[in-house]
């Protein structure tokens, strides 16, 4: 049993082939082996079924890996384990989701997470949904979801993306994809920027998340759009969209769905639906001229026809 914290080499019968592993023994009282540990973006994880079998990354106190599923199973399956999820974010905002109960099934199962015990801590317990659930990988769709493969959509971008999630307005579960609160930011941007995202996502910053992944986000399932404005006295109101999608770079980031309205600001989206997005050095719109530099100082927007943003 390992007394400090540390690189080992695991091997669970004589059988066994010798596996580099990280075991934790600082937190939450020790005695934690790393499955896995991302960083930095340094280790590409948009990777295919057999490397998410066997595990990649170098394994070690600083770097990013994936342990693999075969050694999951065969670790998981050996005795009884708990799992331990921390995640900080980039401002240093740490949080943990723990179960008492963890076991991967066998790759004939396609490592089907087999149990997952009751949950605690300060995240919510969002693995709960994907209890019992197949492992998939862009080279072999193991999902629920018919015709379409999740993780083949979902891996478009082979970084990860910083999110803030909002778990108190209208009970939770809310993506902030766009933040202004004392215009601190510079919103006049052009298009690469709009594409990619750009200030420092957080809980009290100004930020936009990104054309292509709000277009990834909403084309992977059935997503609602909330609208919330405070003005300077302090006056709320919302609109809520039932339903919200934004196609592809291909179609300029069309506005492709907005669903059906309700809310205390009027339904002032409504005249935008269906249109492309225009930034000050690339126009969309279906007026002759620039919306954004015409009418608009350069703003970017799902223009219409120069209407109000």
């Amino acid at each position: 049993m390992a007394s400090t914290s540390g690189k080992y080499q695991l091997q669970l019968s004589s059988k066994a082939i010798r596996s580099a592993v990280y075991c934790d023994m600082d937190t939450f009282f020790g005695g934690w082996l790393v499955l896995q540990q991302r960083l930095d973006g340094s280790v590409n994880f948009t990777r295919t079924w057999l490397e998410y079998r066997n595990g990649f990354g170098t394994v070690g106190e600083s770097t990013e890996f994936w342990l693999g599923l075969e050694l999951l199973h065969q670790l998981t399956t050996s005795g009884q384990y708990e799992l331990l999820i921390e995640l900080k974010n980039e401002a240093g905002k740490y949080g943990y989701a723990r179960y008492t109960d963890f076991r991967v099934a066998t790759e004939e199962d396609k490592y089907r997470m087999a149990q997952l015990g009751e949950h605690s801590g300060t995240l919510p317990d969002d693995l709960g949904y994907h209890r019992n659930r197949k492992f998939s990988t862009f080279d072999q769709d193991n999902d629920d979801q018919r015709g379409e493969s999740c993780a083949l959509k979902l891996s478009t971008k082979s970084f990860p993306v910083s999110v803030y999630c909002d778990m108190e307005s209208f009970l939770g579960g809310l993506l902030v994809i766009q933040q202004r609160t004392d215009g601190s930011v510079n919103f006049i941007r052009n298009w690469r920027e709009y594409q990619g995202g750009f200030g420092t996502v957080g809980e009290s910053s100004e930020f936009w998340l990104g054309l292509d992944t709000l277009h990834l986000v909403t084309s992977s399932a059935a997503y609602e759009l909330v609208v919330e404005l405070i003005d300077e006295t302090g006056k709320y109101g919302f609109a809520r969209y039932k339903d919200f999608k934004i196609a592809g770079e291909a179609e300029k980031y069309r506005m492709s769905a907005l669903g059906e309205y309700s809310g205390t600001i009027g339904d002032g989206l409504r005249p935008h639906q269906n249109s492309k997005f225009s930034t000050f050095d690339q126009d969309n719109d279906l007026r002759e001229g620039s919306c954004s530099v015409d009418y608009h100082s350069g703003a970017a927007w799902w223009y219409n026809n120069c209407g109000g943003r």
